[in-house]
């Protein structure tokens, strides 16, 4: 990728000392800084900032807005061209990859795939191929590794059944010596990466306890606490999608009763919307046996009245089930992405989310508990997956 070359300053992530790490990791943590932030967060004296420092802003590992070695309330960040991951998306039937910066910056347009069927052997095919042809663009010294944030727990929940074996051989591998390099291969439930994401470079920035919900064709739930992601035992936290919020509901694919993704998901609301074009009733000859999500949503936002009902319906049901969440996470915030939020013209959604929110969580503070949208849309899972590698990648021995 063009970008990636013509950005690259000369020196890589792995040029840097240990000390130099500790004093990116730190930049990284807390943001642009000052030379004088710098010295209190370590214990320094100015001499020995600038002593530390210097040589960096020299090499150009960290880089000065303004411009210039001896501007004390200069901030200070971390150059970008140090290290490139690659963040992947893994959805049920699509995938979005993207080159992604040490800062959490994304290099040129990210890569899009669809599956006909979501059939692991396609996917693990394709899935290699397209990781092959973005590494393909990074300098072998500074390339940090590859993280996925996936979907579907069945299918890639279990490290036996991920990626073909050519993504830890042949791609981790340093492409002018042939050698195996130390490159980290990240795995983790896409909202665990999306409100990672948002931690570090979104709405949950400055927040230690927040949630992050995640509506695609599945429903899943990021769980920010103490400032860091919860993953779980088994790498499970956060499916709301399959808390039974209806002891009447339809049957879910994972053999429960009244999953909330049976009620409000995407693929819920068009198998819904389905059955009624098939039947006799007006709203059904008003519907197209074929429709799709955005059309339903569509016809949603224009008033038309059975599809309104079913997204109010499913608002209902989220907000149920966030307000569950909240009463035993606690959070200070919930974020909202994917495709709900008036970005994605699926304001009904939102707003029944809210409502019923706030009319069952009353008897808490729910009223303080805000409710906003996403800031990094729809590449929140592929720069979170990044981002948990090039977190490993600075992890070192703290004092």
């Amino acid at each position: 990728m063009e970008a990636v070359s013509k950005n690259h300053s000369g020196i890589f992530f792995q040029d840097l000392t240990t000390l130099q790490r500790r004093i990116l990791s730190r930049i990284r943590d807390e943001g642009a800084s000052t030379r004088d932030q710098i010295g209190e967060y370590f214990g320094w004296d100015r001499a020995a900032v600038s002593r530390f420092v210097g040589p960096m802003l020299s090499q150009r590992s960290i880089i000065s807005d303004p411009p210039g070695y001896r501007r004390r309330n200069a901030k200070l960040s971390a150059a970008p061209s140090l290290g490139w991951a690659i963040g992947v998306e893994l959805g049920f039937r699509m995938a979005r990859l993207g080159i992604v910066n040490i800062n959490g910056g994304i290099e040129g347009v990210p890569l899009e795939l669809t599956f006909a069927k979501p059939e692991r052997e396609e996917i693990q095919v394709r899935l290699n191929e397209a990781i092959a042809r973005l590494t393909g663009e990074i300098p072998s010294q500074a390339f940090l590794g590859v993280g996925v944030g996936y979907s579907d727990r069945t299918m890639w929940s279990n490290p036996q059944t991920r990626l073909a074996p050519g993504i830890t051989s042949e791609m981790f591998r340093d492409r002018s010596s042939g050698n195996p390099t130390d490159h980290h291969f990240h795995w983790e439930s896409d909202a665990a990466c999306a409100v990672l994401a948002e931690h570090r470079y979104g709405a949950l920035k400055g927040y230690t306890d927040g949630l992050f919900l995640l509506y695609n064709e599945g429903i899943g739930l990021g769980i920010l606490s103490s400032g860091k992601p919860v993953l779980g035992h088994h790498g499970d936290a956060g499916e709301i999608g399959h808390l039974p919020v209806s002891d009447d509901g339809d049957y879910c694919y994972c053999g429960n009763v009244g999953c909330l993704e049976t009620i409000a998901s995407p693929w819920a609301l068009v198998d819904k919307a389905s059955r009624v074009a098939h039947s006799t009733g007006p709203f059904g000859q008003a519907l197209q046996s074929s429709i799709t999500f955005p059309q339903l949503s569509t016809m949603a936002q224009n008033g038309e009245t059975f599809p309104r009902n079913l997204f109010v319906t499913a608002g209902r049901a989220l907000g149920r089930a966030l307000a569950i969440s909240a009463t035993l996470l606690d959070p200070s915030i919930i974020v909202v992405g994917g495709l709900i939020g008036e970005r994605n013209s699926n304001a009904i959604l939102l707003a029944s989310t809210k409502e019923s929110f706030r009319a069952l969580g009353a008897h808490r503070i729910s009223k303080s508990i805000s409710i906003t949208e996403s800031c990094l849309g729809n590449v929140a899972v592929l720069t979170g997956a990044a981002e948990f590698v090039i977190s490993k990648a600075l992890a070192f021995p703290r004092p």
